[in-house]
């Protein structure tokens, strides 16, 4: 009989608790987020770049990227770099080897750093993790869902850094 009042405690203990969903808890964050004033809103987010009318790379590598089917980390970099305001270097915790093929994760990693995505606990938790920048960057509709440790092809790095300078404009304005 104990045990029979244990298993039904363990199952209904969420409910009791009023625990929710990841998805809720997520939309009550972002409704606080958006009842703050100006200035605490941009007291709690970070510089975002505007997005560059110059590029800094030619379109023979767009047309190049668009044909491959995996991008290496040093392409990667290139195009992220569009993401950075004029000016700025390339972070040094974002040393990545220039020869091996671009994750998604990886990818997910430089696009959280540079346009300072905070993300959820999980990101908060673990700061360097590639796999959580990922999943913060398939929530926000910046990539495609995926395993973090997929290769990313030319097609999907550019539809990724056009969704985040469209992510980089709708959070400016």
């Amino acid at each position: 009989m104990a045990r029979i009042f244990l298993y039904c405690l363990i199952l209904l203990l969420p409910f009791l608790t009023g625990a929710s969903s990841s998805q809720q808890t997520r939309r009550v964050e972002e409704e606080k987020r958006l009842q703050l004033s100006p200035e605490e809103a941009s007291l709690q987010r970070r510089h975002t770049p505007e997005p560059k009318t110059q590029p800094k790379i030619s379109h023979s590598l767009y047309q190049e990227l668009l044909n491959k089917k995996t991008v290496t980390n040093a392409e990667g970099r290139e195009m992220v770099q569009l993401l950075l305001p004029k000016g700025t270097p390339w972070p040094q915790e974002l040393s990545f080897s220039d020869k091996e093929l671009l994750t998604r994760g990886t990818l997910g990693r430089m696009i959280c750093q540079i346009l300072g995505i905070k993300g959820g606990i999980n990101m908060h938790l673990f700061r360097t993790s590639k796999r959580y920048a990922h999943k913060e960057l398939v929530y926000l509709g910046i990539m495609f869902q995926g395993s973090s440790r997929e290769y990313v092809s030319g097609k999907e790095l550019i539809v990724t850094i056009i969704q985040a300078i469209n992510y980089i404009t709708k959070d400016s304005s």
